[in-house]
């Protein structure tokens, strides 16, 4: 089944981290694409990591310009209940936004 999903927010000092939803019923959620939407003009960091169970790890940097940028991911980010994706921008200033964009697929497990 398609997954979509957004995640918006602003930040209220420097940096932000977006979470995505967590899953429910025995899912798991394969992303194949990662928008990102972000009220800024100058380059800045995202870093996207797997958090759940006590840990957070690392599963992609990426380099945004201009605010507005694509990933197409070659092997696709799968995680399921107990585990969420987070997105960081550590270069964001105070009252800068970003829009995520989740896009891939979601199917029942075990």
């Amino acid at each position: 089944m398609l997954y979509r999903e957004r995640i918006v927010g602003k930040a209220s000092g420097a940096g932000l981290t977006l979470f995505s939803r967590n899953l429910v019923d025995r899912r798991k959620v394969i992303i194949q694409h990662i928008a990102l939407d972000a009220a800024v003009a100058a380059t800045r960091s995202l870093i996207v990591y797997l958090n759940g169970g006590g840990y957070q790890h690392v599963v992609l940097t990426h380099s945004v310009t201009n605010g507005s940028s694509v990933i197409s991911l070659t092997i696709p980010l799968i995680y399921s209940n107990d585990e969420k994706l987070a997105f960081y921008l550590p270069d964001i200033a105070t009252d800068e936004s970003a829009d995520i964009y989740l896009t891939g697929l979601t199917e029942s497990w075990g």
